[in-house]
């Protein structure tokens, strides 16, 4: 049996697992991430994280595949070049990691790392192209496309969520205004809420969040919605049609075989799902020979990020003659993996 650890570096929490070949997380640790710190004291917590996982299970450190790790921000060659959630700008982690664990490390991007879970062990695992988009604080995008991550040239592709929906509209973390990402994400839904309710004092919003509109969250208007409400009916309405549009979209650009959505505003489940599916597919182009994509629902969880990347902890070790994981983009199919 083989084991490989996955890493899920966020700006709150560093999970590790370590995943066998069978794609089951066998043990689990965290620690808090508390940024800013340097990338050096992180990859210190990083590595007593692997050397513990491998004592839970009763392993040698060295008898440990590889090491994955999934980060916020633009990921490039084993650098994480900017991750303002982490306050690290062009931070080594995959070679001072490796210079602290003896194994080899591959970083990635956390949705890339994510849509690679999915694809290999989760609601993708029967198909051979998928985009998974992760709706949270923010929109998370990440693309398997014919058996392989893709990242772009630069390594900074799949941002569905700083495409333009509204000309001019709500400014962005990303300095532009309008992108997907001020009305898609949990955080837009929110933001949604708030405006409809600042004119329409009637609204059981303002009961369900007792007065206090700051705290609102995306399930508090699907509570509401659920609860007859006419304002959070209308903003449910206007966030579905916003949130189809950038879901077809992609589909119409890139025909994947499936487009996964997760994330916590997808806990929703049916609520979202079903009349998202009925917009999405009135919007959304197929082909004269019938096949569609499919429209679902993650099954792994915060799990997928650990066992994708876990899983690149063992394919990064690619044969002679494999495309390279840096810079090209590219990542290994799940064919190769094992």
């Amino acid at each position: 049996m083989r084991y490989a650890i996955g890493i899920d570096l966020g700006g709150t929490n560093i999970a590790a697992g370590l995943v066998d070949e069978g794609y089951r997380i066998v043990a689990r640790r965290s620690v808090k991430t508390n940024p800013p710190r340097s990338a050096e004291a992180l990859c210190q917590d990083m590595a007593g994280l692997c050397a513990g996982l491998a004592a839970q299970a009763g392993l040698a450190l060295q008898d440990i595949s590889g090491v994955g790790v999934g980060t916020a921000g633009l990921v490039w060659n084993g650098e994480i070049e900017t991750a303002s959630n982490l306050g690290l700008h062009h931070a080594p982690i995959a070679r001072l990691l490796r210079g602290l664990t003896g194994l080899p490390v591959y970083l990635e991007n956390d949705a890339n790392a994510a849509v690679f879970g999915e694809y290999i062990a989760g609601s993708g695992s029967a198909c051979h192209s998928m985009v998974l988009m992760t709706i949270g604080t923010g929109i998370g995008t990440g693309m398997v496309l014919e058996g392989r991550i893709y990242a772009g040239f630069n390594g900074a592709a799949a941002e569905l969520g700083h495409t333009i929906l509204v000309p001019a509209g709500r400014p962005c973390s990303c300095s532009k205004r309008g992108c997907f990402e001020t009305y898609c994400s949990a955080t837009g839904l929110a933001v949604s809420a708030r405006e409809a309710m600042a004119a329409h004092p009637e609204s059981q919003l303002w009961a369900l969040c007792e007065g206090e509109a700051a705290r609102v969250r995306a399930q508090t208007v699907f509570i509401a919605g659920e609860m007859g409400d006419a304002v959070a009916a209308a903003v449910l309405e206007q966030y579905l049609d916003y949130l189809a549009i950038g879901v077809a979209n992609t589909i119409n650009l890139l025909q994947p075989e499936v487009f996964c959505i997760g994330g916590g505003v997808s806990m929703q489940g049916d609520a979202l799902l079903l009349p998202l599916r009925q917009r999405v597919e009135a919007l959304s182009f197929a082909g004269s020979n019938g096949l569609r994509t499919r429209l679902v629902l993650a099954s792994l969880g915060n799990d997928a990020g650990i066992i994708g990347a876990a899983m690149l902890g063992i394919m990064g070790q690619r044969p002679a003659g494999a495309a390279k994981a840096y810079p090209d983009g590219n990542y290994m199919d799940k064919e190769k993996a094992l």
